[in-house]
C-alpha cells in the first residue's frame, strides 16, 4: 500500500482546487488551495446553517425539522454512545433554532425486543425481588450482563427468553408486569442524565405502542406482492436485485416485530404529527446500512 500511494502522488493530476498531493504511509493527503477555500467561504457565508426547500431557484424559508436522537433501550444502561447522540442532536437542534427553523427533537425508546427479555428473564430467575440500590438503569443493565454470563453456561436460556417475548406480545398479565417494573427503573435513570445534559423532547415514543402498527404496514404490503416470505415464514424485502443491498427481514418467523418493523411505522408517524420538511437520525455509522436498508424499503 505504501509504494501504491507514492505512485498515485506522482501519476494522479491536479485538479484546479488542489494545491499538492502528499502520501503518509498508505494515506493520501490532499491539501486545499487556500484561495479556493476562502472564495468558497465568502460565497456562501451568508448560507451557513440553512437548509433549502427543493424548489427551482434557491429561496431560503424556515422549514420544519424533525431530530430523533438517542434512542434508548430499557435493557440497560445510557453509554457513551447514547451520550454522544444527545449531544450532536442538542447542538443541531440549537443551531437550527438559531436560524429560525422549527425543531422537533424526539426520541424512540426501544421498549420491547428480545433484548429487554433477556434482562426481564435474568431479573426474574436470579433477581430475587431485588429493588434497585444504585442508578435504576445501571440497576437494570446489571440482569442484562447477567444474562450473558448465564448463556454462556446454559445456552438454552436464550430460547426462554423467546418464550419470554410471544407471552409479552400475547399481554400475558405476569410478563407485563414485570416489564413495567423494569422499564420505569431504566425510564427513571435515563431522565437523571437527561437533566444533567439540559435534554428535552417534545415527544417521546414507544416502540412497545407503535411496533404493531409497523407489522400491520408489513403484512398488507406482503400481500399486495411487495414484501416476501422465506421458506421458513419470515417477511423480508428483498432489496438486493434492484438495489445492491443485502435484503431485510422485517418480521421473524414467528411473527414477532423486529427494530425495522417499528422503525417503519415511526416514519409515517413522525410526518403525521410533525408535518416536516425535514427528518433527521443521529446514529453511529455502524448503523449506515441498516438505515439505507429502512429508506430503501420506505421509498
Amino acid at each position: 500500500p505504501k509504494e501504491i500511494a507514492q505512485k498515485l502522488v506522482k501519476e494522479l493530476p491536479l485538479p484546479d482546487f488542489i494545491e499538492q498531493i502528499e502520501a503518509i504511509g498508505p494515506y493520501l493527503n490532499f491539501k486545499l488551495k487556500p484561495s479556493i477555500v476562502l472564495e468558497n467561504v465568502f460565497e456562501l457565508k451568508e448560507d451557513y446553517g440553512r437548509i433549502y426547500e427543493v424548489v427551482k431557484e434557491k429561496k431560503w424559508s424556515p422549514l420544519r425539522i424533525v431530530i430523533e436522537y438517542p434512542s434508548t433501550n430499557t435493557n440497560k444502561p445510557l453509554h457513551v454512545g447514547h451520550i454522544r447522540n444527545m449531544l450532536i442532536g442538542r447542538s443541531m437542534a440549537n443551531l437550527f433554532r438559531y436560524k429560525k427553523h422549527e425543531v422537533f427533537e424526539v426520541n424512540l425508546s426501544n421498549d420491547r425486543g428480545i433484548h429487554i427479555c433477556r434482562s426481564m428473564l435474568a431479573y426474574k430467575k436470579w433477581g430475587e425481588d431485588q429493588e434497585p440500590t444504585k442508578k435504576s438503569d445501571h440497576f437494570v443493565g446489571d440482569f442484562y450482563v447477567k444474562f450473558g454470563e448465564m448463556e454462556k453456561k446454559d445456552e438454552s436460556l436464550i430460547n426462554e427468553a423467546y418464550d419470554l417475548l410471544r407471552l409479552w406480545e400475547s399481554e400475558d398479565p405476569e410478563t407485563r408486569m414485570l416489564w413495567e417494573k423494569m422499564r420505569r427503573w431504566a425510564l427513571e435513570g435515563f431522565e437523571e442524565t437527561y437533566k444533567k445534559l439540559d435534554v428535552q423532547f417534545v415527544k417521546e415514543y414507544e416502540e412497545s405502542e407503535i411496533y404493531t402498527g409497523g407489522r400491520d404496514i408489513i403484512l398488507d404490503n406482503l400481500e399486495k406482492g411487495i414484501f416476501k416470505k422465506t421458506e421458513d415464514g419470515a417477511v423480508y424485502a428483498d432489496l438486493e436485485e434492484e438495489n445492491g443491498l443485502p435484503n431485510k427481514v422485517l418480521l421473524r418467523r414467528d411473527g414477532t416485530a423486529l427494530y425495522i418493523t417499528q422503525d417503519i411505522y415511526l416514519a409515517f408517524l413522525k410526518k403525521h404529527d410533525f408535518k416536516y420538511d425535514k427528518s433527521l437520525y443521529v446514529v453511529a455509522s455502524e448503523q449506515d446500512l441498516y438505515f439505507k436498508q429502512l429508506f430503501t424499503v420506505l421509498e
